[in-house]
């Protein structure tokens, strides 16, 4: 037992202990120097994978930050939108209100004649209300279809005055 005990310290003494000097300038890399020692050994798989998972990760959030930047513009751009066909719909809406007064002022024969397209028109006109409303409301992904409905009802509202001023 002792011979084993010498021979541990003797091991250890003789491999333990050596010059600093020759071992500093040679196994150590400059504290200088930019670039990472490179990893060998069990942990390089460690390392490597860590590396790998950042960059994924970075390239996630790059991707996770366009989409937001994307989302926020389109949300200008549909509120552009949205506050474009609410204008249109206002001056169609003042149009309309205009030939009522027109109406007013007409013979009764004129009047019976033309109720049927008024009461045309206010359906159209509710209809317009309701998908400005949904418009309003409507989710990204939704949007899109929002906004042909409320185009086409639009669409439908101005025809039915069209229709109105034709009568008068």
């Amino acid at each position: 037992m002792r011979s084993l005990l010498l021979v541990l310290i003797l091991s250890t003494t003789t491999f333990g202990c050596g010059s600093k000097e020759g071992k500093e300038t040679t196994d150590h890399p400059s504290v200088a120097s930019s670039d990472p020692p490179l990893a060998t050994g069990p942990h390089a798989a460690d390392d490597k994978a860590t590396e790998d998972l950042q960059a994924k990760r970075a390239d996630e959030a790059k991707v996770a930050d366009a989409k937001a930047a994307a989302d926020a513009q389109a949300v200008k751009d549909h509120a552009a939108s949205q506050t474009q066909l609410q204008a249109s719909f206002d001056a169609s809406d003042r149009r309309f209100n205009e030939l009522k007064e027109k109406l007013a002022k007409m013979s009764a024969a004129k009047k019976a004649k033309a109720n049927a397209r008024v009461d045309d028109v206010k359906t159209n006109e509710t209809t317009v209300m309701a998908s400005i409303a949904t418009l309003r409301d409507a989710k990204l992904p939704q949007w899109d279809a929002a906004k042909a409905k409320a185009d086409s009802d639009f669409a439908a509202f101005n025809k039915s005055i069209d229709a109105l001023e034709k009568a008068l």
